[in-house]
C-alpha cells in the first residue's frame, strides 16, 4: 500500500492545545483505537471508568458537532439595532417629505383657484352685492 502511515493517536500531539489536554486525547484516542485498555486508561488518566466513560463521549460529541455541515461563503453580518432604526427614520423623513410638497401643491392650487375664481367673475361680486341689499 501507497502513502503515509497512519498516525493514529500520536496525531494528538499536533493539536493546539495544553500539554496535559494533548496527553489526555492521546490516551483516550488509544482506548478508541483498541491500543489501550479501560483500566489502563484509567490509571493513566487517574479517573474511575464511569468518568472515563463520560469524558470519551464528550470528546466524541465534539468532534462530531465539529463536523457538521456548515453554510458556504461569510456568515452573514449581524444586524445592528442601530442601523434597522435608522432606516426606519429614513423611511419616515422621505414618507413626510412626501406628505409636505403634496400639501405645498394643495395650498399654491387653493390659491391659484381662488385667484382665478376672483378675476373671472365680476358679475357674481354684482349678484352677491345685490342679495345681501335684500
Amino acid at each position: 500500500m501507497a502513502g503515509r502511515k497512519p498516525v493514529g493517536p500520536g496525531l494528538a500531539q499536533r493539536v493546539s492545545a495544553s500539554e496535559q489536554a494533548r496527553a489526555r486525547l492521546e490516551v483516550l484516542l488509544e482506548t478508541i483505537t483498541g491500543d489501550k485498555t479501560m483500566d489502563a486508561a484509567c490509571r493513566a488518566l487517574s479517573i474511575r471508568k464511569t468518568q472515563l466513560f463520560k469524558l470519551r463521549i464528550r470528546v466524541l460529541e465534539a468532534a462530531a458537532a465539529a463536523l457538521e455541515p456548515q453554510p458556504t461563503g461569510r456568515p452573514p453580518k449581524a444586524a445592528n439595532p442601530e442601523a434597522a432604526r435608522v432606516a426606519e427614520l429614513e423611511a419616515q423623513i422621505n414618507e413626510l417629505k412626501v406628505e409636505l410638497e403634496a400639501s405645498r401643491l394643495r395650498v399654491e392650487l387653493a390659491q391659484t383657484l381662488r385667484a382665478a375664481g376672483d378675476e373671472r367673475s365680476p358679475r357674481r361680486k354684482k349678484k352677491e352685492r345685490r342679495k345681501r341689499r335684500t
